[in-house]
């Protein structure tokens, strides 16, 4: 899918340098000429894949068919567009002038979690990613819940790196006396002084303690089989309960030495499958 062309299209990825659709003097910049756009290919792969699924859930095989086949196509020829073998790593933009010249973590993380990589480059960009000293422009926080998927990938290896950066970052805000997730890590003083400091986006803790430290991830659509998956990073104790449309799942998880209990409460319509480490 090549990117909107001509005036009135911004295009706006995150808020890193490189994808912000802006050149340096804050002008935006317009596109004239055919232009690949990798977030946007990828965003769309991953957009598919839950129009499928939903498609299924209401009775719609043939128009899930559909979805998947266009999105097995972008698989099919996203590498061979976008790859960098000189610097391993995926460009953002292919044809056309490019934005600016910056090479972006989220571009990378998009293309582990969409699944559009061979499994040496996957491994290959997983590490790089979690690297502090990476070369890349970073992931901002509305955009890290990718990051996080794709290290989330090889839970062993990066689970506690990306763990650390929810503390380090959101924790920042904690300290700064926040009540709300913020826009950007710069809070307020963000877009000259006009940042947002409450900003829907900017949850993905909210998410990730309850998908990956107590493990609860839905197995069918609304939770009517759901499975418990804790990865316990470092960590001896959790307890949660988390909101789904048939009632409250409630997970309680101490572990001593290599001994791990697990006790979950669920509604009686719903049933759960325990995945314990």
């Amino acid at each position: 899918m090549t990117a909107p062309r001509g005036l009135g299209y911004w295009h706006n990825y995150e808020w890193s340098r490189g994808l912000t659709g802006y050149d340096e003097s804050d002008t935006e910049i317009p596109v004239y000429e055919p232009r690949f756009d990798a977030p946007l290919n990828l965003f769309l792969c991953l957009a598919l894949d839950d129009a499928a699924r939903l498609a299924e859930a209401a009775g719609r095989p043939i128009q899930a068919a559909g979805y998947r086949e266009v999105a097995a196509t972008i698989r099919n020829r996203f590498h061979a567009m976008f790859w960098n073998p000189s610097k391993e790593i995926y460009d953002n933009y292919s044809g056309g002038p490019a934005a600016n010249p910056y090479d972006s973590e989220v571009t990378q993380a998009l293309a582990v979690v969409a699944g559009v990589c061979p499994a040496d480059a996957a491994a290959t960009l997983r590490r790089r990613i979690a690297s502090d000293s990476n070369g890349l422009e970073k992931t901002t926080l509305s955009y890290s819940i990718y990051k996080f998927s794709a290290l989330f990938d090889e839970p062993v290896g990066f689970a506690s790196t990306a763990f650390r950066k929810i503390a380090d970052d959101w924790g920042s805000m904690l300290y700064n006396r926040a009540t709300s997730f913020w826009e950007t890590i710069m809070g307020s003083r963000d877009f000259d002084n006009s940042g947002s400091t409450c900003h829907g986006w900017s949850a993905v803790p909210s998410y990730f303690y309850q998908a990956y430290v107590l493990g609860v991830k839905p197995l069918t659509p609304g939770f009517e089989l759901f499975q418990v998956k804790p990865l316990l990073p470092g960590i001896d104790r959790a307890s949660g309960t988390v909101p789904t449309p048939r009632g409250s799942i409630s997970v309680r998880i101490a572990r001593t030495g290599d001994s791990i209990e697990c006790e979950v409460t669920h509604p009686s319509q719903t049933s759960c499958r325990k995945v314990l480490p």
